[in-house]
């Protein structure tokens, strides 16, 4: 098998040919079934147009495409919040929930600078850019449950802590937010698609590639009958 294109582009493209080159095989083999034969000849015709690419090597591209893309997803999450997203605007574009992308943020951050990957300046503003959950309160947060979060920081309680942040962390706090409201202004849909892109890149792609596929299906089989 000749080496190919290891980039995010050469790997999609991979996968593609693979989809496409599957897509109009099969749908060669139905025009034949049917008698169609001049329908038939195009569609093999778009087949032969492909690189050849097998499953087992599509399957390959596809998983390190989307590795990569799972590796790099936190640095968007940083350059997302730097930009003013909320962490409920985040849980919702990587569809991991506010609490959990929080979570898995903050991991990379410490791993990253566990192993050396980060130096203790660049991780400082890693942290910073996640924010600190207690800094994040829902505006109706009574004294009494402030008071709590502090003792419970204080001494080092992280349970108490974390079933105060259940409670009374808002994701969807923004530094100029309102002071009478609290919540989330307009969501900062740039901010948000830039992190979608991490996650979507690999299934919403393919499912358009999947409908570009189609609609060239479609124009080949209206070349037939015109």
């Amino acid at each position: 098998m000749a080496s190919r294109d290891r980039s995010l582009d050469g790997l999609l493209a991979t996968w593609q040919a693979w989809s496409t080159r599957s897509m109009f095989t099969r749908l060669a083999e139905k025009a034949e079934r049917e008698g169609n034969d001049e329908q038939a000849a195009i569609l093999r015709g778009v087949v032969d147009g492909e690189p050849e690419v097998g499953p087992l090597e599509a399957l390959t591209a596809q998983h390190e495409l989307s590795s990569l893309l799972n590796l790099w997803e936190w640095q968007t999450v940083r350059a997302a919040r730097e930009d003013g997203a909320t962490w409920g605007q985040i849980g919702k574009a990587t569809h991991a929930g506010p609490d959990r992308a929080r979570r898995e943020f903050l991991d990379t951050v410490e791993s990253q600078h566990r192993y050396g990957y980060l130096s203790d300046r660049d991780t400082d503003a890693r942290r910073a850019a996640a924010g600190q959950w207690t800094d994040e309160l829902h505006a109706d947060t009574p004294p009494q449950a402030r008071a709590e979060i502090e003792q419970a920081t204080a001494a080092g309680d992280h349970d108490r802590l974390d079933a105060l942040r259940a409670t009374w962390w808002n994701p969807d706090h923004r530094a100029d937010a309102s002071a009478d409201g609290g919540t989330a202004l307009d969501p900062l849909d740039d901010a948000r698609d830039r992190v979608a892109v991490a996650q979507a890149a690999v299934g919403e792609t393919a499912e358009q590639d999947q409908a570009g596929v189609d609609d060239q299906a479609d124009e080949a089989a209206a070349g037939c009958e015109g």
